[in-house]
């Protein structure tokens, strides 16, 4: 079975590096896009070293494709499918399934192995969704669990194009054909340096009026974010305005297996603040 990957992303330094190599003995591609402008051509404003980071990547099998300047994904709305029907299936041999995945989306070798295992059992014009760990700074804090749309993988009917999709890439309207794996990838998207997180923040607070997304809050960064604590300030942590009690706290993570290409990670601090220093019988773990 072919398998492509595609990324689609505005700025990732922080995890794009081990994402691509968790995934890189399982596929065929990996396809890159980068783009200084975000939804709605929003610019960025700081250009980070995603496309380095991804042009330095060791690639024996010239297997890494990056594209940067990408500019057809002004809404979040068909774009892995402008991306995979306009740049790849119209130039790249046809492959038997698609996976759309973020940058900061990490696999254990052992999981992913297992989901594709599932993934060659479907029928074509069947879709395969993750279920999904949450981290929170770092690898000690994650959240509790909650259903959120995560990596999905197409295997292609017979047409070979890929459908409508959502800002996820999942199929518009054809939810009955998602199956859910018990396989599990770790989401490492609120584990982004404080630099990074910023931008992340101000870009989301940009866009969100062009795509119509639920409004974030503006001093979430610093508020909820970089101040967090396990004790004092711990205590609906979503960022979108009225929804903030989905993410009730972070709790102290389980011992999840590290992926291999985490081992040399340099993680955030737990705390950024040292204003105080907790025991561990202090710290919320449920």
């Amino acid at each position: 079975m072919k398998i492509y990957a595609i990324y689609r992303m505005y700025y990732g330094e922080d995890f794009i590096e081990a994402s691509i190599m968790s995934i890189y003995n399982h596929v065929d591609k990996i396809f890159v896009f980068i783009s200084e402008n975000a939804f709605g051509n929003v610019h960025k404003g700081r250009v980070d070293d995603s496309l380095h980071v991804v042009m330095d990547i060791v690639d024996p099998d010239n297997k890494i494709v990056a594209i940067p300047n990408v500019r057809n994904c002004e809404s979040p709305i068909n774009q892995f499918t402008n991306l995979y029907n306009t740049n790849i299936y119209m130039v790249w041999p046809k492959p038997d399934a698609i996976m759309c995945i973020e940058h900061d989306m990490v696999w254990h070798s052992d999981e992913l192995e297992a989901y594709l295992i599932t993934l060659s059992t479907l029928d074509r014009g069947s879709y395969l969704e993750a279920s999904q760990i949450e981290f929170w700074h770092n690898i000690d804090w994650m959240l509790p669990w909650r259903y959120r749309k995560t990596i999905i993988t197409h295997k292609l009917a017979g047409g070979g194009r890929m459908p409508d999709t959502d800002h996820s890439g999942y199929p518009v309207g054809q939810r009955r054909g998602v199956v859910t794996s018990a396989r599990t990838i770790y989401n490492f998207g609120f584990c982004m340096s404080p630099e990074n997180m910023k931008i992340k923040c101000k870009l989301g607070i940009k866009y969100s009026v062009f795509i119509k997304d639920s409004i974030p809050n503006p001093d979430w960064y610093h508020n909820k974010w970089l101040t967090w604590h396990p004790i004092h300030n711990n205590k609906n942590l979503e960022i979108s305005k009225g929804y903030e009690h989905h993410i009730p706290r972070a709790i102290k993570a389980q011992l999840y297996p590290l992926p291999e290409s985490l081992k040399n990670h340099k993680w955030n601090p737990s705390i950024f603040t040292q204003a105080q220093e907790l025991s561990s019988g202090d710290i919320q773990t449920k």
